[in-house]
C-alpha cells in the first residue's frame, strides 16, 4: 500500500467559552484570532509535515459547541478512533465542570484512554491556571502534572500541546490508519463535489451510487473496501451516511459541518434562530421546523423529509400527532427539581380527576451519568409510546401524560451531583392495571439506557423501600428486574436471567388474558397465582378494553424480544426475527386428524420454517410463502435429527409463539383458539409435545443405560448447557436456514417475503407488504 499520510481525528470538547475554536485556529494556522461562540460544529485541518523519519500527519480538528443545549448533538460527531482533548477556561469556574465532559467522552466512546486535558488562558496577566477537583482527576486516571496549560493569545504552551498530540497520535496509529492514495483521491473528489454543490447553492448531498462511481474510478470497488473508505472519511469529518433513516438510506452527506449547522438551527442558543423557529420553551410546530430544514435543503431536492426524520431518529425532535413539535434539549430543565413537586401534582390529580378503581405503581431506576442524547431519545420514545395520550406537561427530561379516562403516567429524571453523578429515573403510573404500562416504560428504559445500576420498589405514601413479595407480579413484567424474578436458576448467565424473565412475563400476561376471557387456565378472577413468598397473589386486575389491547400488544412485543435476545448480533437487523415451525397443510382426506394431528398413519407431518410478519396488531405467517426446508431431508421422519439436536432451544421459542397466537391481538377477533391464529396455536402445541419427546430421547441417548427420561415439559440436568445458550444455538441454525433459503430463491435476487422497516422509534421490524406501509414513516 502506498501510505502517504497518517490520518487522525482530533476532537475538542469542553464548556462554551473555553477557547476551543481559538485553540484550533492556533494549532492550524499558528496565529491568534478572536472567535464568536460555536453553534454546532466547526472542522479545521492541521497538517504536520514529515519529520525525522516520522510520516506526515493530517489532523481533522472537530470543534464541538460547548453550550449545554448542544450536548444532545455531540454523539453524532464523536468516533472511537479519534483523539480527544478536553478544554477548559482556567480563569473562571470551568474547572468545576470538567468532570462532566470527561464522563461524556467515556460514555460516548468507551474504552478510550483518558483525553488530554488542556487549561486555556494560562499565564495571561500572570494568572495561575486553576485545576479540576482532585477526585475528578483521580476518577479518570489523570495526573495534575499532565494538565497542559496554554495561552492561545500569546502562544505560550502551544508547542508543548502540539508535541503531546503528535505523541498520542503516534501511539494510536499504525499502518492500518494510513490513508492510501486511492482514499486520498476519493477524499479530494468528495471535496470537489462539495465545492461544486455549495457554489451553486445546493445542499451537500449525493447519492450512495454517485459515491460508488467515484470510488470505482480509483480502484475501490469491493463493498467492504468502499465501506472502509467511507468509515475513514467519516472519521476525518468529510461525510456521514445514515443507512437506517427512512429517506436517507441512499443519501451521503458530504459536509458534516453543514449537517451540524442544520442541527444547530433547531437546537440553538442563537436568538435569531430561536425567533425563526418560533420556539417557545422547547415547543414549536412541525410546519415551522420543516420550513427551517427546507431553507437549507429545498423541497425540490426530495431530501428534506429524510432530514426531518433524522432529527426525530436522533431524539432531537418529537412530532406530535396534532402537528406540534417538541425539541427535548430546548425544554425547561428540571433535572435538579425536588421530586416532591411532581409527587404533589400526582397526588392532586389522583384525588380530583381520575375515575375510581385505580391503583398506583411506582419505581425508581438509578444509573451513573447519562448523556443528553440518550435522555432526549428516551423522552421521544416515551411520547411515542402512548400516541393517544394528552401531554399535560413536558420538560428536560420528563413528561406527565394522561390517557382518555384511563391512566396517568409520569416520568422524570433527577440528577444528584456527587463525586460520581447519580441519575435517577422516577416512574409512576395510575390505572386499573398500572403494572402493564409501568412494564412497557421499563422496557423502553432498558432499550435506550442499557442496564441500570440500582433498582428500588418504593411505598406509594412514605417513599420507604418495600419488601419485594407483594410486587412479584410487577417484577415479573418489569424487564429490568430480571435478577429478582422467582424463575431464576442458580448459576444462570445474564442472558439466561433475561430469557427466563421474559418467559415469566409472557406466561403471566397469557394467564391474565386467559382469565379475562373467562378461561380456566391460570387463576379465577378473585385471586392470582402464588407469589414467591408462597402465599396467594393479589386479585387479577380488572382489564378494560384499553388494558386488554395493551396486554395483547405487550405479549407480542415480549415474544419478539425473546427471539431478538437469542439472535446472532451480527445478523440482528438483517434477518427476520419471528420464525415458526409449522406443518405443511395436510391433503384433504377422509379421517384427517385436523391441524397439527398425526394423521391416520401415526407419523408426524413434515415441518417447515415459516417467516412471520411482526405486525403488532396480529403477527401471522406470510401468506402464500412455502417456508424453508429443515435439514437433513433424508431422515425418517424428515428433519427428525435437526429437531432432536435443537429441541431444547426450540421449545421456549415455539412456546412463546404459541401463547402469542392463543392470547395475542388476534384473540380480540373471536373466542380464544378460534380462526387462523387458533390453528397456528394448536399446531405449535402439538409441536411442543414433539419437541419434549425429542429432547427426552436425546437425553436418554447421551446417558447411561437405566437413566430416567426428562420430566414432562423438559427440565434442567447437571452438565446441560444454559437454556439461553441452547436457544442461541437453535436460533443460529434457523438463521443459516433462512440465508440458504433466500439464496436458493431466484438465485438470491429476491428480497424475501418480509420487508425490513425502521419504525419511528428506531426499531427494526420485519413486515409483510400489506402491513409495511402502516409502520413506515
Amino acid at each position: 500500500m502506498d501510505a502517504v499520510a497518517a490520518r487522525s481525528s482530533l476532537v475538542l470538547v469542553g464548556p462554551g467559552g473555553a477557547g476551543k475554536t481559538t485553540l484550533a485556529v492556533r494549532l492550524k494556522a499558528g496565529n491568534f484570532e478572536k472567535q464568536d461562540p460555536t453553534h454546532g460544529l466547526l472542522v479545521h485541518e492541521w497538517s504536520v509535515p514529515e519529520c525525522e523519519g516520522r510520516p506526515p500527519l493530517l489532523f481533522s480538528i472537530w470543534d464541538l459547541g460547548g453550550q449545554e443545549v448542544y450536548w444532545s448533538t455531540h454523539a453524532f460527531f464523536m468516533v472511537h478512533e479519534a483523539l480527544y482533548v478536553t478544554v477548559y477556561n482556567s480563569r473562571n469556574n470551568d474547572h468545576n465542570c470538567v468532570g462532566e465532559y470527561l464522563d461524556r467522552v467515556k460514555l460516548l466512546v468507551p474504552g478510550k484512554a483518558p483525553p488530554l486535558l488542556v487549561a486555556t488562558r494560562a499565564w495571561e496577566d500572570r494568572f495561575e491556571a486553576q485545576e479540576p477537583p482532585a477526585p475528578v482527576l483521580q476518577a479518570h486516571g489523570i495526573d495534575s502534572k499532565a494538565i497542559i496549560r496554554v495561552s492561545s493569545k500569546t502562544g505560550r504552551g502551544v508547542k508543548k500541546l502540539k508535541q503531546a498530540i503528535i505523541r498520542a497520535a503516534a501511539k494510536m496509529s499504525g499502518p492500518s490508519d494510513w490513508l492510501s492514495q486511492p482514499n486520498l483521491e476519493v477524499r479530494e473528489e468528495v471535496r470537489r463535489l462539495r465545492e461544486d454543490l455549495v457554489s451553486t447553492g445546493k445542499p451537500p448531498l449525493i447519492s450512495l451510487g454517485e459515491l460508488e462511481v467515484v470510488a470505482k474510478r480509483f480502484s475501490i470497488s469491493a463493498p467492504q473496501d468502499l465501506r472502509r473508505c467511507m468509515d475513514r472519511l467519516t472519521d476525518m469529518g468529510e461525510l456521514r451516511h445514515f443507512s437506517d433513516v427512512p429517506g436517507l438510506e441512499d443519501v451521503v452527506v458530504i459536509d458534516p459541518r453543514w449537517l451540524a449547522d442544520l442541527m444547530a438551527r433547531i437546537v440553538t442558543t442563537n436568538a435569531n434562530r430561536i425567533r425563526e423557529l418560533d420556539l417557545d420553551n422547547g415547543r414549536t410546530s412541525m410546519e415551522a421546523l420543516k420550513k427551517v430544514v427546507e431553507s437549507e435543503c429545498p423541497p425540490s431536492s426530495g431530501k428534506a423529509p429524510g432530514l426531518v426524520r433524522l432529527m426525530q431518529h436522533c431524539g432531537l425532535v418529537y412530532a406530535s400527532p396534532d402537528g406540534a413539535a417538541v425539541i427535548p434539549p430546548m425544554l425547561p430543565d428540571r433535572m435538579k427539581q425536588p421530586l416532591d413537586t411532581l409527587r404533589g401534582t400526582l397526588v392532586e390529580m389522583s384525588s380530583e380527576s381520575l375515575p375510581e378503581h385505580r391503583r398506583w405503581w411506582a419505581a425508581q431506576y438509578q444509573y451513573g451519568r447519562l448523556t443528553d442524547n440518550r435522555l432526549s431519545r428516551l423522552l421521544c420514545r416515551l411520547l411515542l409510546l402512548l400516541p393517544d395520550a394528552e401531554v399535560l406537561d413536558v420538560w428536560r427530561f420528563g413528561a406527565l401524560l394522561r390517557r382518555p379516562q384511563r391512566a396517568v403516567l409520569a416520568l422524570t429524571c433527577s440528577r444528584q451531583e456527587k463525586a460520581a453523578a447519580v441519575y435517577t429515573l422516577h416512574v409512576a403510573v395510575c390505572s386499573p392495571a398500572p403494572e402493564l404500562l409501568g412494564a412497557r416504560v421499563s422496557a423502553v428504559l432498558g432499550e435506550e439506557l442499557g442496564g441500570m445500576e440500582i433498582k428500588e420498589v418504593l411505598c406509594n405514601f412514605c417513599g420507604a423501600q418495600l419488601h419485594l413479595a407483594p410486587f412479584i407480579r410487577a417484577l415479573r413484567l418489569d424487564e429490568q428486574a430480571a435478577p429478582w424474578s422467582p424463575e431464576q436458576q442458580q448459576g444462570d448467565s445474564e442472558g439466561g436471567r433475561r430469557l427466563r424473565h421474559l418467559q415469566a412475563g409472557i406466561e403471566l400476561l397469557a394467564d391474565w388474558l386467559e382469565a379475562a376471557a373467562g378461561g380456566q387456565q391460570g387463576q379465577q378472577r378473585q385471586g392470582g397465582p402464588p407469589d414467591d413468598a408462597g402465599g396467594g397473589g393479589p386479585p387479577l386486575p380488572e382489564l378494560g378494553e384499553l388494558e386488554l389491547a395493551d396486554a395483547r400488544r405487550d405479549l407480542v412485543r415480549r415474544v419478539v424480544a425473546v427471539h431478538r435476545l437469542v439472535s446472532t448480533p451480527e445478523r440482528r437487523g438483517h434477518l427476520p426475527l419471528l420464525v415458526a415451525l409449522l406443518p405443511l397443510p395436510p391433503p384433504p382426506t377422509c379421517g384427517d386428524d385436523g391441524p397439527g394431528g398425526s394423521g391416520s398413519s401415526g407419523t408426524h407431518p413434515p415441518l417447515r420454517l415459516h417467516p412471520v410478519c411482526e405486525h403488532p396488531e396480529g403477527p401471522h405467517p406470510v401468506e402464500g410463502h412455502p417456508g424453508y426446508d429443515i435439514p437433513p431431508l433424508d431422515d425418517d421422519p424428515p428433519g427428525a435429527s435437526w429437531l432432536r439436536t435443537h429441541a431444547r432451544g426450540l421449545r421456549p421459542l415455539m412456546r412463546a409463539m404459541e401463547l402469542m397466537w392463543r392470547h395475542g391481538p388476534q384473540e380480540a377477533q373471536g373466542p380464544a383458539g378460534s380462526g387462523e391464529a387458533g390453528q397456528q396455536a394448536a399446531n405449535l402445541q402439538a409441536l411442543i409435545k414433539r419437541l419434549e419427546q425429542e429432547e427426552s430421547e436425546a437425553h436418554l441417548s447421551s446417558c447411561q443405560p437405566g437413566s430416567s427420561p426428562l420430566p414432562e415439559g423438559g427440565g434442567e440436568k447437571a452438565g446441560e448447557l444454559d437454556l439461553y445458550v441452547s436457544c442461541q444455538e437453535a436460533r443460529s441454525s434457523i438463521e443459516k436456514l433462512l440465508e440458504e433459503g433466500e439464496g436458493k430463491a431466484d438465485g438470491g435476487r429476491s428480497p424475501g417475503p418480509l420487508r425490513r422497516v425502521v419504525s419511528r422509534s428506531g426499531a427494526v421490524m420485519w413486515l409483510c407488504p400489506c402491513h409495511a406501509d402502516e409502520h413506515a414513516w
